[in-house]
């Protein structure tokens, strides 16, 4: 298993990379069955036609265009491919049949030799059971594994500061009381500073500890 996959089975949401171009996911975490009842190597040998099948048809539409949207902004803004997030609420339908509210937020991955979008990463969890999820848990596991990342892949650090700002924004959406750096002070704090590695390190070395208290 790869650094990343091991990093997105860790997490408690459905994390998934696939290739917009050819419709073939690449990746698909196990949350996946939690969140919709498909096994992973489901959706990945039905691929994007699968998935796009149980979008409910009224959000379909809306959905295409707004995926549309965030990749043509990235084709015209390559320089911004791991900084731009774009968000999406919609439905999706259970294998047992019932339908899901899921929010899912997804950036561009790669970008092909003509500089179009190529692959899409998400992150997809169950809105309707948002206040259920134990973020400050899910705060722990990306904490840790920015930890890792932090020093095994300096050159990917913004990728990860943004899945701890999807992780920060929910505890926020769930009113609850985290001591934890805003996804602002995150920003300021990593925004082109590459010496100041260390120290934001040591922050985060810190919080990882005040989290396991």
């Amino acid at each position: 298993m790869s650094q990343f996959e091991d990093f997105a089975e860790s997490l408690p949401i459905t994390v998934a990379v696939y290739n917009i171009q050819s419709g073939e996911y690449h990746f698909v975490s196990k949350e996946m069955e939690s969140l919709i009842g498909y096994k992973p190597e489901e959706i990945k040998a039905g691929g994007l036609k699968l998935v796009q099948s149980l979008i409910h048809p009224e959000d379909l539409e809306q959905m295409l265009a707004e995926n549309e949207k965030a990749a043509d902004y990235i084709q015209r803004n390559p320089e911004l491919i791991k900084k731009h997030w774009a968000d999406f609420k919609y439905r999706l339908k259970h294998k047992k049949g019932h339908w899901v509210s899921v929010h899912t937020r997804g950036r561009a991955y790669s970008l092909d030799d003509l500089g179009q979008v190529e692959k899409i990463l998400n992150f997809t969890f169950d809105s309707s059971k948002a206040n259920e999820v134990d973020f400050k848990d899910l705060g722990k596991i990306a904490l840790h594994s920015f930890d890792f990342f932090a020093e095994k892949l300096v050159g990917d650090l913004v990728s990860h500061i943004h899945v701890l700002e999807f992780v920060i924004d929910e505890m926020v959406a769930s009113s609850m009381s985290v001591d934890i750096l805003s996804p602002e002070e995150l920003r300021e704090s990593f925004h082109g500073q590459s010496l100041i590695l260390s120290e934001v390190s040591s922050k985060l070395s810190n919080l990882m500890k005040d989290l396991k208290n």
